[in-house]
């Protein structure tokens, strides 16, 4: 007699907002955060002569943002970043059954790919900050018969991540998924 075995994948996903998402969920003011620290990142760095843009982490313990703008802009990448989750959990509740959250991050706070010297450097930027990309670490569970060959499943499980959330997002991009052995 066949058994039941629950498989756990974990995947990283970055996920991005759609404009209209960002704004009718959380208001212009979230569209307009990217370039508003950009601006004063980029400048931050000029003047002081940076080959490189601090995250905004930096600027906590360092002047050279307006503090309220800091304040608000993590603020509201604390709200996408829930929003994104709680999407997340109701949308996979059918094909799986539990779905848990190891890391999250707002991507805006993250090291951004940008250097000064880059063409287009200051658009690059504020698209980098603008709060409506997250990076997840999800770990799928899935109830499935003992007897289930293992081979592949994470295949299954992102078309299954996808395929539930195509409709949400403006776009997923899994950078990794492997099956977690118990």
């Amino acid at each position: 007699m066949a058994g039941i075995a629950i498989i756990k994948v974990s995947l990283t996903v970055n996920t991005v907002l759609s404009t209209e998402t960002l704004i009718q969920e959380f208001g212009e003011l979230a569209l307009g955060m990217g370039p508003s620290l950009s601006e004063q990142v980029n400048r931050y760095a000029q003047e002081n002569k940076l080959g490189y843009y601090p995250a905004l982490d930096f600027f906590k313990q360092n002047q050279g943002v307006d503090q309220e703008l800091l304040d608000t802009a993590e603020h509201i990448s604390w709200l996408v970043c829930e929003w994104a989750q709680r999407q997340i959990r109701l949308r996979l509740r059918e094909p799986f059954s539990h779905v848990q959250f190891d890391q999250v991050q707002s991507v805006a706070y993250s090291m951004p790919r940008v250097r000064p010297s880059m063409a287009g450097a200051q658009e690059l930027l504020s698209e980098h900050f603008t709060p409506d990309s997250v990076r997840l670490t999800v770990i799928t569970s899935s109830i499935e018969r003992s007897n289930i060959n293992l081979a592949g499943y994470e295949k299954l499980a992102v078309h299954k991540f996808r395929r539930w959330l195509d409709t949400v997002f403006e776009s997923i991009k899994i950078s990794d998924a492997h099956v977690i052995n118990s």
